[in-house]
């Protein structure tokens, strides 16, 4: 049970970095890569969770891809 709470928080904290990341850096792949960790959350019975860091991944990597077409 313990293991299962370790792994669930794991998750959602790699999740949420690679989240932030895909905002300054190749939001393509972070992005993919937080919408990766959130079906895992809601495989893993945190559907609200999951849900959540699925919708920011997909709304980071818009506001990171604009921020970089807008920096180039």
């Amino acid at each position: 049970m313990e293991n299962e709470k370790n792994d669930i928080k794991f998750i959602i904290i790699v999740g949420w970095i690679l989240n932030i990341i895909s905002l300054i850096f190749i939001p393509v792949i972070f992005g993919i890569g937080g919408i990766i960790f959130g079906i895992l959350l809601v495989k893993n019975k945190e559907k609200t969770h999951g849900f959540i860091m699925i919708s920011c991944a997909v709304i980071f990597s818009v506001i990171g891809i604009l921020f970089g077409y807008m920096t180039y």
